[in-house]
């Protein structure tokens, strides 16, 4: 499995979101984690 899936998925399951709020928490986390690693 790709490691960007990887830290996408332990994002999501992390939150586990339910919201639209939530979802837009994922989208924070994963594009910090995509700023930091390319």
């Amino acid at each position: 499995m790709p490691q960007v899936l990887k830290a996408l998925l332990m994002v999501v399951k992390k939150i586990l979101p339910l919201s639209s709020q939530e979802w837009f928490k994922v989208q924070e986390l994963y594009n910090q984690y995509a700023s930091e690693n390319g």
